[in-house]
């Protein structure tokens, strides 16, 4: 239950948005774009999963680092106190997206954090592979599902079906604020470390481990936190 659970990025679409010269932009702040997520999911939560989803959730905007994931959930991923709370993050790579695509990312995790609440187990190998069990609780909740299973993502392939009319009940202005956005540029991966030149990878919970390379994608597993390349 502690995984942390993508949506994937097909190989042909993996691709970064052109960007061929700068462009002059007053106030320019991702502000308003995780609003109109927090406000998207929030209304989610009550049209399609029928007030089901009960607890607390961070929406994020990140760099989708070495996955080739729009977006994923992460279960008890921040503190506020001594509560812990659940992460829902966009790829920041991914945000020049038509913006029911992006809506439809925020909608797939928030399958993932009723099924976390349920204590439902819809999904293996660290998240990636979405079975079975993920594939009811979708078409409960009517979304539109692929008939055969990815060898590699399972049923994540999910659309909008019935529960459409939650996505065009939604405010104009949360569809013309994610239209207005901007993406984050892909970076280059590191090179292979030298022998003796190990890069340190710190989990939250302060475990440590050394690799070779600085684009290793680890989950702790103590905590099922994800690890950060610290130098």
């Amino acid at each position: 239950m502690g995984e942390l659970e993508t949506v994937m990025v097909p190989t042909d679409l993996a691709k970064t948005v052109p960007i061929t010269s700068p462009v002059e932009r007053k106030d320019i702040s991702l502000t308003p774009v995780v609003k109109a997520l927090e406000d998207a999911y929030n209304i989610f939560r009550k049209a399609i999963y029928r007030d089901g989803i009960k607890g607390n959730v961070i929406i994020t905007v990140q760099s989708k680092g070495r996955r080739n994931a729009y977006g994923w959930f992460a279960p008890d991923r921040w503190k506020a106190g001594e509560t812990l709370v659940h992460e829902i993050n966009i790829s920041a790579e991914y945000l020049k997206r038509d913006p029911k695509d992006i809506l439809l990312t925020v909608a797939h995790e928030g399958l993932h954090h009723y099924c976390r609440e349920k204590e439902i187990k819809d999904t293996s190998n660290n998240g990636s592979y979405h079975n079975k069990r993920f594939k009811a609780e979708a078409v409960n909740f009517g979304y539109t599902v692929p008939e055969k299973p990815d060898p590699r993502i399972g049923f994540s392939a999910i659309t909008f079906g019935t529960n459409v009319k939650a996505l065009d009940s939604l405010p104009a202005g949360i569809l013309e604020t994610l239209k207005d956005s901007m993406a984050r540029l892909e970076r280059t991966p590191g090179k292979a470390g030298k022998k003796g030149n190990m890069h340190l990878y710190v989990c939250p919970c302060g475990v440590k481990a050394r690799v070779g390379h600085d684009h290793a994608n680890l989950i702790c597993g103590d905590c099922d936190g994800e690890f950060t390349c610290q130098e």
